[in-house]
């Protein structure tokens, strides 16, 4: 007899108003196809798309953002609750939701994190042996909300409760980040901590900085995939 692991997939989405804004933090016209999350989201759905072709039916992916659309709707943070991964066609969805967020103000990182981790709303299961990826998508600065992002991996860097750490709970971060390190609400540092305290160190891309295309972004997301 053998086990199989599943796959859990979850994708967090930073659609805080920065993320409406140029690298170099210039406000942009609305759906300006250079706006950081003009980027996020043409970067989001090749991910979904690789997903679905080497997921499907092979576990669940969910999709999450912060700030929530709605501020006193907790529900809101929500663009797919964890479901089967399908396969590309039935992807269609997921990836028209994410095209139809519009960025808000502030960047509530934390409570997102809070989101897909806590007990009560996580979107992970209790099955820790499964294969457990959180794909983090933002420009990194953390600056409202409840919740510390550094409440999510353990000391000496991080506030985590023992076995509440992402790398305790068996989640690994592939960070994907946006805008240049010294350009306003970009802090790099911030998702590289998530990365580093995650299981096996996590991965990370400084999309912008390293003048990297969306395709290119795919090439690394699917060497990811195919690599466990």
């Amino acid at each position: 007899t053998a086990t199989t692991q599943q796959l859990e997939v979850v994708l967090l989405l930073d659609d805080s108003g920065s993320m409406s804004w140029d690298a170099l933090a210039n406000p942009l016209p609305p759906g300006a196809s250079n706006s950081r999350w003009a980027e996020l989201v043409s970067a989001a759905n090749q991910f979904l798309d690789l997903l679905a072709h080497f997921g499907h039916n092979r576990g669940q992916f969910g999709i999450a953002r912060f700030p929530a659309g709605d501020s006193v709707n907790p529900s809101t943070f929500d663009i797919v609750p964890m479901t089967a991964i399908p396969d590309v066609a039935g992807m269609a969805s997921a990836e028209t939701a994410v095209a139809a967020v519009v960025p808000l103000n502030g960047t509530p990182m934390g409570d997102g994190l809070d989101r897909v981790l806590a007990p009560a709303t996580s979107y992970f299961g209790p099955e820790t042996f499964n294969r457990r990826w959180l794909v983090l998508m933002s420009d990194g600065a953390h600056n409202a909300g409840t919740h510390n992002p550094l409440e999510f991996i353990a000391p000496p860097v991080g506030t985590a409760a023992v076995g509440a750490s992402l790398a305790e709970r068996n989640v690994e971060l592939f960070a994907v980040a946006y805008g240049i390190e010294g350009h306003s609400d970009v802090n790099h540092v911030l998702m590289k901590q998530l990365v580093d305290g995650s299981l096996a160190g996590g991965q990370i891309r400084n999309v912008d900085e390293a003048g990297t295309t969306a395709a290119t972004l795919a090439l690394g997301l699917r060497d990811a995939i195919k690599s466990g």
